[in-house]
C-alpha cells in the first residue's frame, strides 16, 4: 500500500478515534480504518503493557499519515493483564540493567501474529484461511436455503424493511419461450408446435405498508425502496427462478391541504369541507404503487473467483 495520506487529516482521524475509543469494536474499527485508506496489510497490533485490567477492549490508535500505517494497541496479548507473560519475566523487565523498550518491542513482535490469529479465530468469517470470499460463500448458503419459500422471503423482507409491515402472495405466472425461429411450410396436425413452450414460473408479490410511527419522516419512500431492492434484496434472488413484483403502500394520515380550484392530483381522493380539503378515510390505506417488478434470474456471465495467492494476510474486513 502506498496511499497519499494528508498528515493534517491523518492527526485529526488520530484524535478523533482516540477520543471515542469506547464507543468501537474492533471489527467497526478495522472498517472505519479501511474507509481512510488503511487497509489490512498497514495494520500493526501491540499489546499494551499493563498488570491492571482495563475497562476496554482498544487502548489507543496511532496513525502515521506520511508512511501510511496505523498502530493498533489492545488490552490483549502478551504484555497485557490478561496475557501469559509469568510473573518472574516482569520482574526481569523491571531490573535497572534491563532495557525494558527494546524487551517490549520484542514481545510485540509476536504480539502482532497472536492477535491477528485471535481476530481470525474469533471471527472466521475474516480469515482467509476459512473462507477467501465471504460474501461468496454467504451466497453459496443462500442456495442451500429455500428462497423461494414464504418464510424465508418474509425473513428477507422483515431485514431489509423494518419500517414496514410486509405481507407476501404467491402466484404463478406462463411465460411463452421461444426456443427456434419460426418454420415456414411444415405443419402437422393435431401436434402442438415446437416453435412455441409454455412454461409456468412461480412468482411472488410483495405488499409493503408503512408503518405507522414512519408516516411522517420526510423520507421519499418510493425511491428509498427502490434502492433497497436493487441494492439488497435482487441480488439474494438473482440466481434463482422467480418473478417478482413489489408494491408499496402508503397510510393517509389527518393532513389538511388547501387546494386551488379545478386542481389535478392524480389518484388520491380529496373531500372538500368548508375551506380546508381533507383526505378520506385516514385510517385505511391510501394508495399501493408498483415500485419494480423483474423475473430472475439475470442471465449474466460470472466472473470466475479470483484468488490473489501473492497476498498472505490471514484477514479480510
Amino acid at each position: 500500500m502506498n496511499p497519499q495520506h494528508n498528515t493534517i487529516s491523518s492527526w485529526s482521524l488520530k484524535q478523533e478515534i482516540n477520543a471515542r475509543l469506547g464507543d468501537f469494536d474492533l471489527i467497526s474499527l478495522l472498517r472505519l480504518l479501511k474507509l481512510h485508506h488503511y487497509d489490512e496489510q498497514s495494520l500493526w497490533f501491540s499489546s499494551h503493557n499493563n498488570i491492571t485490567s482495563q475497562n476496554r477492549l482498544i487502548e489507543s490508535v496511532n496513525i502515521d499519515g506520511k508512511q501510511g500505517y496505523a498502530f493498533i494497541e489492545l488490552n490483549i496479548g502478551i504484555l497485557a493483564s490478561t496475557g501469559i507473560l509469568p510473573e518472574h519475566m516482569r520482574k526481569f523487565m523491571d531490573r535497572p540493567d534491563v532495557n525494558e523498550k527494546q524487551l517490549q518491542q520484542f514481545f510485540q513482535l509476536y504480539d502482532h501474529l497472536l492477535i491477528v490469529s485471535y481476530l481470525g479465530q474469533l471471527y472466521p468469517e475474516i480469515n482467509r484461511h476459512f473462507f477467501d470470499n465471504w460474501q461468496h460463500t454467504v451466497a453459496c448458503y443462500t442456495h442451500l436455503q429455500n428462497m423461494r419459500s414464504k418464510a424465508s422471503l418474509h425473513w428477507l423482507l422483515n431485514t431489509a424493511f423494518p419500517e414496514f409491515e410486509v405481507a407476501i402472495i404467491s402466484s404463478l405466472s406462463n411465460d411463452n419461450n421461444f426456443l427456434s425461429e419460426p418454420i415456414l411450410g411444415q405443419m402437422t396436425l393435431g401436434e402442438i408446435s415446437a416453435q412455441e413452450k409454455e412454461t409456468t414460473q412461480l412468482g411472488f408479490k410483495f405488499y409493503m405498508l408503512l408503518r405507522p410511527e414512519w408516516n411522517n419522516q420526510p423520507f421519499d419512500w418510493q425511491v428509498k425502496t427502490k434502492e433497497r431492492i436493487i441494492e439488497w434484496i435482487i441480488p439474494w434472488l438473482k440466481d434463482f427462478t422467480i418473478e417478482v413484483e413489489f408494491y408499496l403502500s402508503i397510510t393517509r394520515s389527518e393532513t389538511h391541504l388547501k387546494l386551488r380550484q379545478q386542481s389535478v392530483l392524480g389518484y388520491d381522493p380529496f373531500l372538500q369541507k368548508g375551506k380546508k380539503t381533507k383526505i378520506e378515510a385516514s385510517n385505511v390505506a391510501n394508495y399501493t404503487v408498483l415500485i419494480h417488478k423483474q423475473s430472475l434470474p439475470e442471465h449474466s456471465q460470472h466472473k470466475p473467483l479470483q484468488r490473489e495467492w501473492e497476498d498472505t494476510w490471514r484477514i479480510r474486513v
